[in-house]
């Protein structure tokens, strides 16, 4: 016997009746990827920036003041970064435009800013992880699969 023909138990006259919920249609592969890799990079993010600010731990080397500010702009563009990515990438999971748009505009400065710093010997090597991370992130959020989805979710009429 099937779950659907199973009877709940007797009627209860003091409740009133909800219809059984019809399961949410789930995002694509390509998107719950995108969201998989934002989290991996806003956590690389958040690590590169706190060990930006506290240091390694090694002794202090004094900087000039040009390359003490491009270095906290660096820092400063990935920890707020991190916090973008962690607040609006859970709402590509029920298809959202304003969600896509904010993640690329926000992945776009801090593209820019991460290798620009990397070109200017700011930054090390190892901040070259982040810029991977986004490309991979935003080639996921703009896959055909991922594209139909997000217009079909947010009512879009030029949806097949």
């Amino acid at each position: 016997m099937a779950d659907y023909d199973r009877q709940q138990g007797p009627v209860d006259y003091n409740r009133k009746y909800t219809p059984p919920r019809v399961p949410q249609e789930v995002s694509p592969g390509p998107l719950r990827w995108a969201y998989w890799i934002l989290v991996v990079a806003a956590v690389v993010m958040l690590c590169a920036g706190f060990i930006g600010i506290f240091g390694t731990g090694a002794e202090p080397v004094e900087e000039p003041g040009a390359v003490k500010f491009n270095h906290y702009l660096i820092v400063g563009t990935n920890i707020i970064g991190a916090i973008v990515f962690s607040l609006v990438s859970p709402q590509l999971a029920q298809g959202s435009k304003l969600a896509r748009r904010i993640i690329t505009g926000t992945a776009v400065v801090v593209l820019f800013v991460v290798v620009a710093g990397f070109l200017i010997g700011v930054s090390g090597f190892f901040l070259i992880i982040i810029p991977v991370l986004l490309a991979a992130a935003l080639l996921m959020m703009f896959r055909p699969s991922s594209n139909d989805y997000i217009a079909k979710k947010s009512g879009d009429p030029t949806w097949d």
